[in-house]
């Protein structure tokens, strides 16, 4: 059987030291747009995102959790 291909990320950021609500807060002030669900943050990439912004997201995830 053949994984599918997805657009959706989920991950929860509880052992890094920050709730996940706190962690989209934080994402939101710097323009990037998740959503919690069923206790996870979800991401979803669009046609449009590039590789580039997802390293950039992931650097500004990198930098929340060091703050927290």
């Amino acid at each position: 059987m053949q994984q599918p291909e997805t657009n959706l990320v989920f991950f929860k950021p509880d052992g890094a030291g920050i709730g996940g609500n706190d962690m989209v807060g934080a994402l939101r002030k710097r323009g990037v747009l998740l959503a919690m669900m069923d206790g996870r943050i979800r991401a979803c990439t669009h046609l449009d995102v590039t590789a580039k912004m997802i390293e950039e997201t992931v650097g500004l995830v990198r930098e929340i959790v060091r703050k927290a």
